[in-house]
């Protein structure tokens, strides 16, 4: 069983291949595959990027709440496998507090 990890390496690798066998390597390939490629790993990249900076005040309340429950703090753990899920629930204040509201 892989994880989420090498499932999203694999996806990647999935993309360039594909793009590879069904295009000559001209400008066009390249900005197709970039588009492709960036839409695999755009959530890995904002959701670590999002804590890599002083985190936006949505965040902190996020980890705040989680630090009295434990539900709560259960649920944003298991997302770090899947950032995808994370960057849905960090990209907004709005969303962020759905996530907390649903966990309460």
């Amino acid at each position: 069983m892989s994880s989420p990890s090498q499932e999203r390496g694999a996806s990647a690798e999935r993309i360039a291949g594909q793009a590879a066998a069904a295009a000559a390597f001209d400008e066009a390939f390249c900005a197709d595959l970039e588009d492709r490629l960036w839409e695999a790993l755009r959530p890995a990249t904002e959701w670590t990027n999002a804590f890599l900076l002083p985190p936006p005040d949505h965040a902190l309340a996020l980890l705040a709440a989680a630090s009295h429950s434990q539900p709560l703090a259960d649920a944003f753990a298991t997302n770090f496998s899947y950032p995808d899920r994370q960057w849905a629930i960090l990209s907004s204040p709005e969303a962020t507090a759905r996530f907390i509201a649903s966990h309460a």
